[in-house]
Order: structure tokens, then C-alpha cells, then sequence
């Protein structure tokens, strides 16, 4: 899946090493994951497009620069 994806140019989120084959993130049927699992799965999924898009963080910085969060907190940031 990792080559297809790369040679379509696509993002791959690997969500089964994400899982870690840790059993406790499997539902009792054995096959699906549980709450916790799919919040892993989500997880991976999300920090995929956020590394595969960066103008999706662009985007959110340009949105959020003048809000009053941060107009006072970011002065507390900068040396």
C-alpha cells in the first residue's frame, strides 16, 4: 500500500503500526478495533494529513493570528 501510495503521489497513514498489535485496543470480536483503538487510528490518520498538507497549518496560523488568544499569548512566546 505504502508504494501505490507513493507512486500516486497520495498520503499513507500506516494505522496498523499505529496499533502496535497491542491487544487492548481490540474489541472483544477480535477483528475490529475498540473506542481506544479507533482514537489511535484517528490519530495516526490526523498527524498523516497534518505532515502531508502543510499549507493546512498555514492556513490555520494565518486564521488564528489576530485572535485574542493569541495576540496574548504570543508576545509571552517570543524571546
Amino acid at each position: 500500500i505504502r508504494l501505490v501510495a507513493a507512486e500516486k503521489g497520495c498520503a499513507c497513514a500506516d494505522v496498523w503500526t499505529a496499533m502496535g498489535e497491542r491487544d487492548w485496543l481490540v474489541h472483544q470480536d477480535g477483528v475490529h478495533a475498540n473506542v481506544v483503538g479507533n482514537l489511535v487510528i484517528a490519530g495516526e490518520i490526523f498527524a498523516t494529513i497534518a505532515r502531508s498538507l502543510p499549507g493546512l497549518a498555514d492556513d490555520v496560523i494565518r486564521r488564528h493570528a489576530s485572535t485574542e488568544w493569541t495576540r496574548s499569548t504570543a508576545p509571552q512566546r517570543r524571546p
